[in-house]
């Protein structure tokens, strides 16, 4: 009797979660805009979850991942950690593009593409963590994929200087090949040359090892028992991602130059700073740790030959600081501290708020209730269970 009302109390919950209108939420850390990235969050925390969740063997996998003195990957597990960070990091460069004769929520359906790989990088994640590594594996795939066409459409719009693709996309979940997308995912020079390439190099594993058919060498039964059973290779499973997600930021990176040029975005703005365009240090900061020098002082570089960001650097260094007062206006109406907290915490909560606004706003959820002729008319249902009925309508569909 005790099971049935577990059971039943397990599936009302569900059912009064899915009736409820749908809560986003957003993890932020102060402590980088107090003292800088000196060390990595925990992954639960990086991906926003709570360690409860995970299974028994998920969570001691974890401790052993994130032990000082046991885990001989200690240092490349650091850094994976500072790229996921570094990802996450960057949708507060994000700018709001607006062009005439497009719908008002256009601009934020932009940035779909992002808030869905950010999605797929947490899921295969959790699936290698319960050591389901095919799933795991076969994730990055559409996770590199959408990375390469956000960067697609932010180019297009951004040259065509509308969202005509964009909304063609969005209405007929049509997207470009791969081939054309990757090429103009970003500049077309030597400099990215290499990215490309990499990025290319990727895909096409992916595809052959994980995302179609695969050869035996492929095959994780050579690694598992079973899937979900701990396994040595599983440990280190993130060593895949790490590449993946490398390769994917140095594509944001040749395409938003501004990451490398910080500027003191809340002396100047306050709370009310622009929506996007401009790197504050700790956005920045997150971007320089996730690198060696060497590949920062590269990537630095390469964005000063942009000329426009250059000019938004100057226009910016150029404002006068706010005063306190000025500052004190431009919080939220939810904060509630002194003076001396305005920054971090006023400032950070407008972040916050911001990427949430930004994740939940680049889904089209109202088009999803919308019912087209065709939906009901044209095509059978498709969900037929039984062969005698399907052999009568397969060809409709």
């Amino acid at each position: 009797m005790t099971a049935r009302k577990t059971e039943n109390s397990f599936i009302d919950d569900l059912m009064d979660e899915y009736q409820r209108d749908r809560t986003y939420t957003v993890s932020i850390s102060i402590d980088p805009y107090q003292n800088g990235w000196t060390d990595a969050e925990s992954l639960v925390e990086i991906l926003g979850i709570s360690k409860n969740r995970l299974s028994a063997d998920a969570q001691i996998t974890l401790e052993f991942l994130e032990s000082n003195d046991q885990n001989i990957f200690r240092d490349e597990w650091v850094d994976f950690k500072r790229k996921l960070i570094a990802y996450r990091e960057i949708q507060d460069i994000f700018p709001l593009q607006l062009y005439p004769e497009s719908s008002p929520l256009t601009p934020m359906k932009l940035w779909y593409f992002y808030y869905e790989a950010d999605f797929l990088m947490k899921d295969s994640l959790l699936a290698g963590l319960h050591y389901c590594s095919a799933s795991s594996v076969s994730i990055l795939r559409p996770f590199l994929e959408f990375s390469v066409l956000q960067l697609y459409f932010y180019r297009v719009c951004n040259a065509k200087r509308n969202f005509e693709r964009l909304e063609e996309y969005h209405r007929t979940e049509r997207h470009p090949g791969w081939h054309a997308a990757l090429k103009s995912s970003m500049p077309n020079d030597n400099f990215c040359k290499p990215i490309r390439r990499r990025a290319q190099v990727h895909l096409d594993d992916l595809s052959n090892h994980a995302s179609h058919p695969y050869g035996h060498s492929s095959s994780p039964r050579n690694s598992s028992y079973a899937p979900g059973i701990p396994n040595m290779s599983g440990i280190v499973f993130w060593r895949f991602n790490k590449l993946v997600l490398e390769a994917a930021l140095w594509i944001y990176y040749v395409n938003f130059p501004m990451l490398f040029k910080p500027t003191n975005v809340y002396r100047k703005f306050g709370c009310n700073r622009p929506i996007g365009n401009f790197a504050d240090e700790v956005c920045s900061g997150a971007v320089s740790a996730a690198m060696p020098d060497s590949d920062f002082n590269l990537f630095r570089e390469y964005s000063r030959r942009d000329h426009a960001s250059e000019l938004e650097v100057q226009w910016i260094e150029e404002q006068e600081d706010l005063t306190e007062l000025e500052l004190r206006k431009g919080c939220d109406e939810d904060f509630k501290g002194t003076a001396d907290e305005m920054y971090p915490a006023a400032y950070v909560l407008t972040i916050a708020k911001s990427r949430t606004l930004r994740s939940m706003l680049s889904l089209d959820m109202e088009s999803l209730k919308i019912k087209t002729p065709s939906d009901n008319d044209d095509l059978p249902d498709i969900s037929i269970h039984d062969f005698s009925r399907w052999r009568h309508v397969y060809k409709k569909i």
